[in-house]
């Protein structure tokens, strides 16, 4: 089994917040290090922040489970 936490997983991840936010939002990164915020306007949570892609893939999957269950 390929390893889930991946770049390409979180891009793809980006994809869905974008979809549930109806916002668009891009990926940056520093030093090994990414961060994902609005493109237009303040950050995106603790996830505006620098953090590994593990950490920003479990944010992402938490806050999708979220807007599926709140609807």
């Amino acid at each position: 089994m390929a390893n889930y936490y991946t770049k390409q997983t979180l891009l793809t991840k980006v994809k869905q917040l974008e979809e549930a936010t109806g916002s668009e939002m891009t990926l940056i990164s520093c030093n090994g290090k990414y961060a994902i915020q609005f493109k237009d306007g303040p950050g995106f949570g603790s996830v505006g922040y620098y953090h590994s892609i593990e950490h920003l893939i479990i944010y992402a999957d938490g806050f999708l489970l979220g807007v599926k269950y709140g609807k």
